[in-house]
């Protein structure tokens, strides 16, 4: 077995932790090393989402999301134009199909114009057509700094650079065990030994267990959420050339199935949002012994289930009888029939839940002793990734002084 040792040690090489890495590279002078269980980076949540580049504006004033996804926003843009990485900023459309919907719409326009948001714009019905003739609303607001990204073309971008600057990568290679001896962080994995003075826990959906081989009991554990997404198939010309989201209910937990076009020129509808058995269960019904013990015996598991109950069986419906998404669908494009929707990609959210069984919706990043755990990051982490990156470089710039 062999031995390596580094001065910061990230684990975990999702866009988090690589955007982190390439970070403190910049900031300091410092070896440093990413350590990943995957073959690839970024092949979880970072390679299995939409691509959207998001605005910011659902998100509470003041929170480090709305402030992290802002200003991390403006950070990846710089990045993909430094670095030659195509990116769209097509804007993006939240509409309006029912009245009892609009209150809560411009309740949204001026969150957005809290979060300074620009040219945040109210649109009419026929506003709506001219934009997109074949999607129907009684309003919309149109956000122009949304756009489109691949994620997984960032970060192989940020390895490479990484690689080139002589930091060290061990991609294929699981965390088994973590200890502190000598001043130092050693951490095993089936391949080599790793000394680091400083470690960072980007684990994403294993970032709870990551804290516990440090010793530590994180606030919070992880619970896995499947998203999947179907693809529109034979749509007419102009149809959804940008992204398009229904108006978001405050009582519910995510944002709600969407249209988003893709690089490579399809549409996806999705994500639902199901409550999976495995934090691995890609591509259909998959149970995990393990993930699923470590779910019953949280109690907050528990909790979270009875708050969420209602809007649970509302997904469980969607996903069991699909004329109920056929229907959702042909509100806002009235030509969708199942015929046009086939399965698609799917992906797994890393979602956060504390003992009271809330789903924790800001961001988390706890600091301990020579350590930094980002607990929880889930959307819009891949959009907030850059500011994520600074706000945790702050932390080890606390440490190192």
């Amino acid at each position: 077995m062999s031995s390596h040792s580094t001065d910061l040690l990230i684990i975990g090489a999702g866009i988090v932790g690589c955007a982190t890495a390439l970070t403190c590279a910049k900031r300091f002078q410092l070896k440093i090393t990413v350590v990943d269980q995957e073959h690839v980076p970024g092949f979880h949540q970072t390679g299995h989402n939409s691509g959207v580049i998001h605005s910011g504006i659902y998100y509470k004033p003041g929170s480090l999301k709305a402030r992290l996804c802002i200003s991390g926003r403006e950070k990846l843009i710089q990045f993909c134009q430094e670095n030659d990485i195509p990116y769209k900023l097509t804007g993006k459309l939240i509409v309006a199909v029912q009245p009892s919907e609009l209150e809560r719409l411009h309740a949204l326009e001026k969150n957005g114009r809290a979060n300074g948001i620009p040219n945040i714009e109210l649109l009419t019905e026929s506003d709506i057509r001219k934009i997109e003739p074949h999607l129907r609303g009684i309003e919309a607001l149109y956000i122009p700094t949304t756009g489109l990204v691949s994620y997984p073309l960032v970060v192989q971008k940020i390895c490479h650079i990484l690689e080139k600057s002589g930091h060290t990568h061990f991609f294929g290679e699981r965390v088994e065990s973590i200890r502190y001896q000598n001043d130092v962080w050693v951490v095993q994995t089936p391949v080599r030994e790793i000394q680091a003075k400083w470690v960072m826990n980007c684990g994403g959906l294993e970032a709870d267990r990551v804290a516990n081989l440090f010793g530590i009991q994180p606030t919070v554990r992880i619970i896995p959420f499947r998203g999947m997404y179907w693809r529109i198939v034979d749509p007419p010309e102009k149809f959804c050339q940008l992204p398009i989201y229904p108006v978001p209910d405050p009582e519910l937990p995510f944002l709600g199935i969407h249209f988003t076009p893709t690089f490579e020129g399809d549409v996806l509808l999705g994500p639902n949002a199901l409550l999976t058995l495995s934090r691995y269960g890609y591509g259909g019904f998959r149970i995990s012994l393990k993930d699923t013990w470590d779910m019953v015996r949280f109690k907050g598991f528990w909790r979270m289930l009875w708050k969420v109950r209602h809007h649970a069986f509302q997904e469980l419906k969607t996903l069991l009888y699909p004329g109920r998404l056929v229907l959702l669908s042909k509100q806002y494009y009235p030509f969708l029939t199942k015929k046009r929707m086939k399965k698609g990609p799917d992906g797994i959210r890393a979602q956060a839940v504390d003992d009271h069984g809330n789903l924790v919706m800001d961001f988390v990043i706890e600091h301990v002793d020579k350590s930094i755990h980002v607990l929880n990051a889930p959307s819009p982490a891949a959009t907030s990734s850059f500011a994520i990156a600074e706000e945790i470089t702050r932390h080890l710039q606390n440490v190192l002084e």
